[in-house]
């Protein structure tokens, strides 16, 4: 027997039973809280041509990509990214709707990981797009959303991480650094890997306060006071707007009672390019991976011909199923046993039926001889 057949691809498992079950009760919840938010379900497929996901100059790359050809010789990608796909609709399909556009999206998403250490290459988001709506009334309610949608997978141990992609590109900006050297180090910053990001800095032609800058900035995370350590970074006005206006987000949600969820990371450079404002994960205490993420994408949806600000988010569903109570997801009402023979199958059917219209669990089991 070859030796493939039995196994699935790196990054990608199989789930049964239990993981089936907490994963459909704990969709339903989240799609639930979404549509009552007055977001609409959208379905894109799970193929698209390659195009779409690189027609904007900062799409997914195409290492990330699972690539293949159509019978037409067309290049097709799986699935790589879901707010890419949604853009083509707000620009094709949708583009005679009234604004603002709240949609939703529950899909399998597939990206090959360069190190497959704790990540998957396939799992399942399930997200929200806001477009067309007023920049900051829109952020507000995408983060409630956000906050909400991990509250109702019954955690509250967790961190809203917010950052702006802006203060790490305005650096960048300042300190004249390349194209390439830019993203290299955006990079390192951002996967906070602080002896390459050391030794890196030693081999750039950049002013030695930059240098300085950069290696702190990795550190600049934590509850509201980093806020002030981030506007004496430097004498940058634009900076300070970034981080005045993250200020200004936490004020209005503390306002509601959300500050115990929040905390900030000025470092913050997710490797989705697309991303031109605020940018948030969502961590839980004590776990590694993050399971909810988003940001402000004011330009992709432009490269699709209509010229619209966005803000979205995606909860990891795969992330979310390995931290929770599962018992709390799974119906603890056993299956009514039923018992048949040869004689009375028929009769066992229909009374199996009626219990099952009564909202009952029922298995019918042959009798034992």
């Amino acid at each position: 027997m070859k030796e493939n057949i039995m196994n699935v691809p790196d990054g990608t498992r199989d789930l049964l039973y239990e993981d089936c079950r907490v994963i459909e009760k704990l969709t339903r919840k989240v799609n639930s809280l979404f549509e009552s938010w007055s977001y609409s379900e959208v379905i894109t497929p799970s193929l698209e041509f390659y195009d779409t996901f690189t027609n904007y100059r900062d799409g997914i790359s195409q290492e990330e990509m699972y690539k293949f050809f159509d019978n037409k010789g067309k290049i097709l990608a799986l699935k790589a990214d879901c707010t890419i796909p949604i853009a083509r609709v707000v620009s094709s399909k949708l583009k005679n709707s009234e604004l603002p556009l709240r949609l939703r999206y529950e899909s399998r998403v597939f990206r090959v990981n360069e190190s497959l250490v704790g990540k998957r290459n396939e799992y399942i988001d399930c997200g929200i797009e806001y477009i067309g709506g007023e920049h900051f009334f829109s952020e507000v309610e995408v983060l409630i959303i956000g906050i909400e949608a991990i509250k109702s997978s019954n955690i509250d141990n967790f961190k809203i991480e917010l950052g702006h992609i802006g203060i790490i590109r305005r650096l960048c900006e300042l300190s004249n650094l390349d194209e390439h050297s830019k993203e290299y180090l955006i990079k390192i910053i951002e996967d906070k890997k602080l002896v390459e990001l050391e030794e890196y800095l030693n081999e750039l032609n950049i002013e030695e306060k930059y240098k300085k800058i950069f290696k702190e900035i990795p550190w600049y995370f934590g509850n509201r006071d980093i806020l002030d350590k981030g506007r004496n970074l430097i004498d940058d006005s634009l900076i300070r707007e970034y981080i005045d206006y993250l200020d200004k987000i936490y004020k209005s949600l503390a306002s509601m009672g959300y500050e115990k969820y929040l905390s900030f990371d000025l470092g913050m450079a997710p490797k989705i390019k697309y991303y031109s404002g605020i940018v948030f994960r969502g961590y839980v205490e004590g776990i590694g991976n993050y399971i909810l993420y988003g940001g402000r994408y004011d330009n992709l949806i432009k490269s699709y011909g209509r010229d619209l600000e966005a803000i979205g988010l995606s909860l990891r569903i795969n992330e979310l199923i390995e931290i929770i109570n599962k018992d709390e997801f799974l119906d603890k009402e056993e299956s009514e046993e039923i018992f048949y023979n040869s004689e009375n199958f028929n009769e066992k059917i229909k009374v199996a039926n009626e219990k099952r219209k009564q909202g009952k669990k029922v298995v019918l089991l042959k009798e034992a001889k």
